[in-house]
């Protein structure tokens, strides 16, 4: 019995898994499926990214099979008749259950390992992958007869690309012109423009620094010595022009007889915010990084908390803002990495920052700052109020201070919910069960319809209890257990109602007891041995007397309360207006 109930559930299983999971997957190619083909990418990375893309849908699509296979195998259990013959044959729900707990149980393990550590490691790959697409291999993507540039642009780096060729083929650029230019802005020279009510940028400084042109290149890669990949352009017969340092003349090479390898510049590091995507991080990384978030340790850039700094003339020395930085112009230092500091010595480092611009305005004294020493020589190029600096600065760090609260309320729910979702696969066998009872003989249609919707109920709740608790309106905690408990209490209803002698409460607690029978028996005559003496005394202090008098009270009380209930019972018959019964009909 028990492989056949397993065989009528594992076959709608796989065919729900790989129906939604080719859903997600087709959803997710749409947007890639044209860099994919045609462009040149390597095939084993195309095979590598849609195995990624595979097993990170299949951590959202597993659920929705655990709850559709066993609605669909309990459906056609009841609508044949089969658990009415096996309740004839003397099995319980109780055993027929079991199966389908059992099933939820294999899917809980296979879910946890998914998301615990599969599905994370492949949503970075596959986010990898992405953006390598995008940024560094975009330059070899050039489509026919208009410049390309490079994406990805940081809004710091003081150089960019873009590359043209006339015509291609497959990893062949015919005609090729590289252009590369000098962007750097001089925030204190450079003329600005407005892009706001009282807001305007610089525009800087751009010029031309080198122009390569060839006859063709071929697209190219190679790996480094760190074992990273490395792409390249070998470009034959052609020239190259150079802006010098100083910017006063020009030098000019020719590689017309021979050829020249310009490599394709890496995509830049993502700056301006703290790395808030739990969805790519293992579960022990989860821990650790959640660990470094509220106790210092995080490294970030010096963007993340200077994002407006461009408003502030001369200021140029931000190290002593957060402990570890050089003392180098913008540049250099937005290249920089620094540890962010525990979120109490933010706050701290805010009240203080606060306390000195309000001390610094009455008597013109920077004072000490405990953790930020250079604090003084942070105003000393600066220009305007200082005062007025010093509380933009605090404003700045009382954002950053919101921005790693936000993120830890992101990864405190993300532990819950990795915790949370394994479950709730066994939660779907648990509630399949009876709602296939419910289904009966209305065919595959109404278990199919039936369970869309109590997923839909599962994941309204669920997107509601995320959106709350990434507000800071409900506990993490909560917000992940939520659906799942709300899905318990719905099983319990269920069994108990659709299911003749199941007691829900018996059902949980018969496990339990013979779990602690089985770790009773060994210790029992140990136990005894022990607590023999105290049941001495409390025999001798009158002991039994007490329990027969506790007894007898417990009793007296619960014959009170049944002849409270029956009294309200007969109260009801009366009130009640009788039921009136039409004759029958004569059909002489």
């Amino acid at each position: 019995m028990d492989r056949y109930i397993l065989a009528e559930i594992f076959q709608p299983f796989f065919v729900s898994l790989l129906f939604f999971t080719s859903l997600f997957v087709s959803i997710a190619l749409k947007d890639v499926i044209g860099d994919l083909l045609g462009k040149g990418v390597d095939p084993v990375r195309i095979f590598k990214f849609l195995f990624d893309l595979l097993f990170e849908k299949m951590s959202l699509t597993l659920p929705v099979a655990c709850l559709f296979s066993g609605i669909l195998a309990a459906g056609r259990l009841s609508g044949d008749s089969e658990i009415t013959a096996l309740r004839a044959a003397g099995i319980s729900f109780a055993r027929m259950y079991r199966v389908f707990l059992f099933a939820g149980l294999l899917s809980m393990f296979v879910m946890g390992y998914l998301i615990f550590f599969v599905s994370p490691q492949s949503a970075r790959d596959r986010e990898d992958f992405e953006n390598w697409l995008k940024n560094y291999h975009s330059l070899t993507m050039v489509s026919t007869g208009r410049f390309m540039g490079r994406g990805g642009f940081d809004g710091v780096s003081s150089k960019g690309q873009d590359i043209y060729a006339e015509s291609r083929t497959g990893n062949i650029l015919n005609s090729v012109q590289i252009r590369e230019w000098n962007n750097s802005v001089d925030l204190a020279n450079s003329p600005t423009v407005p892009v706001g009510d009282n807001v305007r940028i610089p525009i800087g400084n751009g010029f031309i620094t080198q122009v390569i042109h060839a006859k063709s290149g071929e697209l190219l890669s190679r790996i480094r010595e760190d074992g990273t990949e490395e792409k390249l352009i070998r470009l034959t017969e052609g020239f190259t022009i150079e802006l010098d340092d100083e910017q006063k003349a020009y030098q000019v090479t020719d590689f017309g007889g021979g050829t020249m390898d310009y490599v394709i510049p890496a995509p830049p590091g993502q700056l301006g915010r703290l790395d808030v995507k739990p969805d790519n991080r293992t579960f022990a990384e989860l821990f650790d990084f959640l660990e470094r978030l509220e106790n210092g340790g995080i490294e970030i850039t010096p963007m993340t908390i200077l994002g407006s700094m461009a408003n502030l003339d001369g200021l140029r020395d931000y190290g002593g803002l957060v402990g570890e930085a050089s003392d180098e112009e913008l540049e250099g230092m937005m290249n920089q990495k620094i540890l962010l500091p525990s979120i109490q010595q933010m706050e701290m480092m805010a009240l203080q920052m606060q306390f000195a611009a309000g001390q610094y305005a009455r008597t013109g004294e920077m004072p000490q700052i405990a953790g930020m020493e250079n604090f003084g020589a942070l105003l000393a190029g600066g220009e305007g109020n200082p005062s007025s600096q010093i509380l933009m600065l605090s404003v700045m760090l009382q954002n950053l201070i919101k921005d790693a609260k936000k993120t830890g309320i992101k990864y405190h729910f993300e532990i819950h919910r990795r915790v949370a979702t394994p479950i709730g696969c066994l939660l779907f066998f648990f509630v399949s069960f009876p709602l296939g009872l419910v289904v009966k003989r209305s065919g595959k249609g109404m278990s199919f319809t039936l369970a869309l919707g109590v997923f839909a109920g599962y994941y309204i709740v669920s997107m509601v209890g995320t959106s709350q608790a990434t507000q800071g309106k409900l506990d993490p905690a909560v917000a992940a257990w939520l659906p799942n408990l709300i899905l318990l209490g719905f099983g319990f209803y269920l069994m108990a109602s659709r299911t003749d002698g199941f007691s829900p409460f018996a059902f949980l607690t018969r496990p339990l007891g013979r779990l602690f029978a089985f770790l009773w028996r060994p210790v029992a005559p140990y136990a005894r041995l022990v607590a023999a003496p105290f049941v001495s005394v409390f025999r001798r202090l009158g002991g039994p007397r007490v329990v027969a008098f506790l007894r007898g009270a417990l009793n007296l009380a619960l014959a009170g309360w049944r002849g409270f209930v029956r009294l309200l019972l007969r109260l009801r018959d009366r009130i009640r207006p009788p039921v009136k019964v039409a004759p029958p009909a004569d059909h002489r």
